[in-house]
C-alpha cells in the first residue's frame, strides 16, 4: 500500500458514550467524486460530543455544562457507497479552524459494505492514498478539540475523488536541461488570486498532464475572472474542499498562459500528483463539444510545453493527458488526438536548440 501524505498529524484519542445524530450519506458528482456537504439525513454510525448546526448543517462540538462547547468529539458516518470501484483516492474538505481548536479527518475503506475494513487513514485537504485492490466502500471519522470550551472548530464539507491507481511508465529516461525563453505568464496577482490555505509540498516535475476545462467552455472565458471563478470552484466546492487552484498553468483561448501553482509544488489535477505539471486549457474538446483549438492556444501550448520540458528535463514521451492516469474524457479527443504531433514538435525544439 502506497500513501502520498502532505502532512501528518496528532491524534487525540476520543472516549465517549454514543448518542443520536442524522447524517447525510454522500452525494456524488459523476463517478469520479463522492462529498458530503450536509450533515443531516440517515443516522451516523457513532458520534458523542458533535452535532450538526440547525443552519448550515456543518458539524460543531456540542454544548458543554460548563462551558459554551464541550473541548472534545468525534463523529463517525453511516458506510458510504462509491459509484464505481477505486484503488486510489485523494481527499479534499472545508472548515473553520479557529485559533485554540483542532480537526482531524480520516478515511477508511472496504470492498463491502460488512468489512473488512483497511486501517483508518488520516487524509488532510489533497493527501493520496493508493491501495493494492480495488475497494468500493467509504466511512470517515472527524474528531474536534476545543482548549478553553469557548471556540469550536466546524467541519463544512468532506469529499473523495477517485482514480485506479495506473502504475507509472517504467524506464522513462530522463532528458537533457535545454534552455528555452519561457513564455509571458499572467501572474497570480494579475489575475487576482486568492491566497492558497496551508502549506505546498514540494515536488520535482517529471510529467506533464494536458488537461481540458470541458466547462468553462471557449465562449464562457472572460479572462481572468475565468481563472478566479475556477479557483474558487477548486477551494470551495464541497466537491472538492482543496488548497488553492488545483492546475499549475491554465491557457485561455486568447493564448494568455496563467499561472496557477507554482510547477514547483504538488497540484490537485489527477491522481497521483506528485512530480506532475498540470496544464489546463479553457475550453470542451470533447466530441460533441464545440469547441477547436485556437492557433494561439496551441502556440502558447507548445511554448509552454516545450519551455517546461527543457527546463526540468522532461522527455516528450513524458508529456501526457489526464486520461492516461484516470477514467476521464479529459483532455477531450481533440486534443487528446494531438498529442503525438505536440511531441514532436515539442522534440523539435529541444533537438534544435
Amino acid at each position: 500500500m502506497r500513501i502520498w501524505n502532505r502532512k501528518t498529524a496528532g491524534f487525540l484519542l476520543i472516549l465517549a458514550l454514543p448518542m443520536a445524530l442524522l447524517a447525510e450519506v454522500g452525494r456524488h458528482e459523476g463517478d469520479k467524486v463522492l462529498y458530503l456537504d450536509k450533515f443531516t439525513g440517515d443516522a451516523a454510525a457513532y458520534v458523542s460530543g458533535v452535532e450538526a448546526e440547525s443552519n448550515s448543517r456543518g458539524l460543531v462540538l456540542a454544548p458543554g455544562e460548563d462551558t459554551e462547547y464541550v473541548r472534545a468529539g468525534m463523529y463517525v458516518s453511516e458506510t458510504m457507497r462509491a459509484h464505481r470501484w477505486f484503488r486510489s483516492v485523494q481527499s479534499g474538505w472545508t472548515c473553520g479552524v479557529p485559533d485554540g481548536t483542532s480537526l482531524d479527518v480520516s478515511f477508511r475503506f472496504s470492498k463491502s459494505r460488512l468489512g473488512p475494513w483497511t486501517r483508518w487513514f488520516v487524509m488532510p485537504p489533497e493527501m493520496e492514498v493508493s491501495l493494492e485492490e480495488s475497494h468500493r466502500f467509504i466511512q470517515f471519522r472527524a474528531r474536534l478539540t476545543s482548549e478553553t470550551g469557548y471556540r469550536t472548530p466546524r467541519l463544512e464539507s468532506i469529499s473523495l475523488h477517485f482514480g485506479e491507481a495506473r502504475d507509472e511508465e517504467e524506464g522513462l529516461p530522463s532528458g537533457e536541461v535545454v534552455e528555452l525563453p519561457a513564455p509571458e505568464i499572467v501572474t497570480r496577482e494579475q489575475w487576482g488570486a486568492r491566497p492558497h490555505r496551508g502549506d505546498y509540498a514540494s515536488h520535482v516535475p517529471n510529467r506533464l498532464v494536458v488537461h481540458h476545462t470541458s466547462s468553462p467552455s471557449a465562449e464562457q472565458y472572460t479572462g481572468s475572472s475565468t481563472i478566479r471563478g475556477i479557483q474558487n470552484y477548486h477551494m470551495d466546492a464541497p466537491s472538492h474542499g482543496w488548497a488553492d487552484i488545483g492546475y499549475h498553468f491554465l491557457i485561455g483561448p486568447d493564448g494568455l498562459i496563467y499561472r496557477g501553482r507554482p510547477e514547483t509544488v504538488v497540484g490537485a489535477h489527477v491522481i497521483p500528483n506528485a512530480n506532475k505539471v498540470g496544464v489546463c486549457l479553457i475550453g470542451d474538446f470533447q466530441p460533441p463539444g464545440a469547441d477547436d483549438l485556437t492557433a494561439e492556444q496551441r502556440a502558447s501550448l507548445v511554448d509552454l510545453l516545450s519551455f517546461l520540458a527543457g527546463r526540468y528535463g522532461i522527455v516528450p514521451d513524458g508529456i501526457k493527458g489526464h486520461r492516461d492516469y484516470m477514467s476521464t474524457n479529459c483532455p477531450g479527443g481533440r486534443i487528446y488526438e494531438l498529442l503525438p504531433e505536440l511531441r514532436l514538435e515539442v522534440g523539435d525544439r529541444l533537438g534544435g536548440s
